[in-house]
């Protein structure tokens, strides 16, 4: 896998201009894992009608993310996605900031495709963890002497859950 913690703030960004020294800091957006898939996804649009079948918006987690996520669908489904300057839409000035100095950098276009397929399975693991985390919480919760049938179903979808995980993880 070539992404392995997506949990990491931008560092303060310098480019030299002739004499001036012009620093550009982007410290104040932290790049989670679903901002970081999002950013990927802007550089390579293409993957976005694969990757929206399998990620949708209730599986981002980042509110900043989720704009992007948004933006890309809306794009998509008036199909004028590669036409269109996404930039322009974002009203956050300091995401569009960050991602049009993410795109200029060319930060997501080596191996867009691995980073895209690592980004989507950490959060498809994310969220299969926490729904475990949820069955588990229940499964202690349960009386298993009032309530055999539902204690059987939440067996079922915990073993479910573990499976999935071992799959994910086995991908990467």
């Amino acid at each position: 896998a070539l992404v392995r913690d997506f949990s990491v703030l931008s560092s303060n960004k310098h480019t030299n201009k002739g004499n001036d020294q012009v620093q550009k800091d982007h410290s104040k957006i932290r790049i989670t894992l679903d901002l970081y898939l999002m950013m990927a996804l802007v550089e390579n649009r293409d993957a976005f009608s694969s990757v929206r079948n399998i990620i949708d918006i209730d599986d981002i987690v980042d509110s900043r993310a989720k704009k992007v996520y948004i933006l890309l669908e809306e794009m998509y489904r008036k199909d004028d996605f590669l036409n269109k300057n996404l930039l322009s839409e974002i009203d956050d000035e300091e995401l569009r900031e960050l991602l049009a100095y993410k795109l200029s950098i060319g930060e997501y276009r080596i191996n867009s495709e691995q980073l895209i397929k690592d980004g989507v399975n950490k959060i498809k693991e994310r969220n299969f963890k926490n729904e475990r985390r949820e069955v588990e919480i229940l499964i202690r919760k349960s009386d298993s002497s009032n309530d055999r049938i539902e204690l059987e179903k939440l067996l079922t979808e915990k073993k479910y859950l573990d499976e999935e995980l071992l799959r994910i993880k086995g991908k990467q």
